[in-house]
């Protein structure tokens, strides 16, 4: 277990518990915990991480606690927490929004809002932003310049210049306003405005509007209004936090933040009115 200097411990069975500068612990049988220089730990390996808020999630099966005392609990490979202390765990993840509105289920991939909602999962390669939100190995998330972190499977980060990570083979990726999307992408790609679209897909394609489509896409989509849309039973978050979870291959947002879906998606609206 360790303990920081905040009084906010975390324990469990570990192999290598870590500190962050900011006295914010995380311990887990991790293969490679990394920290981030805001103090927003993450840990590898079904590892609880505790935001700066004193919010202490515990792992191996960990519930995920929300800064507004919404819990949500799942079996988790890796919490990952937001700069707000914002937690959502991954394997079947229930998604929890920085209002307190909790929507559950057994999504592959929970996406966040830029509120400071996090989202994690399974991935190879961890990625970090410059901004100090942190992902961790082995079932580690990545995180974009505004500290929101996205989960996925991915093997093969890569960075785009304005510091906004995006990793290939079942790829999450962040824009640079905070808003991820998870998938299990080939090829994640990113506009010049630095709204990423992951998944297998064929061709993601953006207008200058800001308004995308996706071709045959079990690609996610963003429109400039940094609505995500999330592939491979992919759940969907508004800005506005409402989370909403189903099984879409390809959602497409418009720039009113009023996402459509297709196959089977549940989309929110920005007035926060859910649709699953």
């Amino acid at each position: 277990p360790v303990a920081s200097s905040s009084g906010v411990p975390s324990s469990g069975r570990y192999s290598a518990p870590v500190l962050v500068s900011s006295s914010v612990p995380s311990s887990g049988r991790s293969s490679a915990p990394v920290f981030s220089s805001s103090g927003v730990p993450s840990s590898a390996y079904s590892a609880p991480a505790a935001s700066s808020s004193g919010v202490l999630s515990s792992a191996y099966s960990a519930p995920a606690a929300s800064s507004s005392a919404v819990p949500s609990s799942g079996r988790s490979s890796a919490p990952v927490f937001g700069s707000s202390g914002v937690a959502s765990s991954a394997y079947s993840a229930p998604a929890a929004s920085s209002s307190g509105v909790l929507s559950s289920g057994r999504p592959s991939a929970p996406v966040f809002s830029s509120s400071g909602v996090a989202s994690s999962g399974r991935s190879s390669a961890p990625v970090f932003s410059s901004s100090g939100a942190s992902s961790s190995a082995y079932s580690a998330p990545t995180a974009s310049s505004s500290g929101v972190p996205s989960s996925g499977r991915p093997s093969a980060p890569v960075f785009s210049s304005s510091g906004v990570a995006s990793s290939a083979y079942s790829a999450p990726a962040a824009s640079s306003s905070g808003v991820p999307s998870s998938g299990r992408s080939s090829a994640p790609v990113f506009s010049s405005s630095g709204v990423p679209s992951s998944g297998r897909s064929s061709v993601p394609v953006f207008s200058s509007s800001g308004v995308p489509s996706s071709v045959r896409s079990s690609a996610p989509v963003f429109s400039s209004s940094g609505v995500p849309s999330s592939a491979y039973s992919a759940p969907v978050a508004s800005s506005s936090g409402v989370p909403s979870s189903g099984r879409s291959s390809a959602p497409v947002f418009s720039s009113s933040g009023v996402p459509s879906s297709a196959y089977s998606a549940p989309v929110a609206s920005s007035s926060g009115v859910p649709s699953s």
